[in-house]
């Protein structure tokens, strides 16, 4: 006799796996994890289309309403992108998102990153606010 064998959604092991960190993820939908990361809300985002697709995201780190300032945070962006490795930051609305995106054979190989995805967005988002409080001054 043969084994049952039930699918589990990624994003719910996903979950799982975070949770037993002792984060409180949020499942927002199938494919959206929310969580809070050292005082930041960061989003995971997996593609149904596209098996092993996972994208961290720290959306909206940084907002700006000077719409003369949107030429800093280019430059921001550009040079938090030449320095970061694995992170990147983009500007969409005068606002500032930094993410990876990785492909992992299984929710617990993007699990086992987790901690150096994480890194690599702190580093590339302190890259960029060096750079915009460097442009103020």
């Amino acid at each position: 006799m043969g084994l049952l064998q039930v699918a589990v959604n990624p994003m719910s092991r996903l979950f799982d796996l975070l949770a037993k960190d002792g984060y409180l993820p949020i499942l927002r939908t199938p494919s959206v994890i929310e969580l809070m990361v050292q005082g930041g809300t960061y989003v995971i985002i997996s593609d149904d289309t596209d098996q092993g697709y996972y994208q961290l995201s720290y959306p909206s780190f940084w907002i700006e309403s000077d719409e003369h300032k949107l030429a800093d945070i280019y430059d921001a962006c550009n040079d938090a992108n030449l320095n970061a490795k694995l992170a990147k930051c983009y500007e969409m609305n005068r606002t500032a998102h930094c993410s990876v995106q990785v492909i992992n054979s299984t929710p617990d190989e993007f699990h086992s990153n987790f901690a150096r995805h994480v890194s690599a967005i702190q580093y590339a988002t302190s890259c960029f606010v060096k750079k915009i409080r460097a442009s103020a001054t």
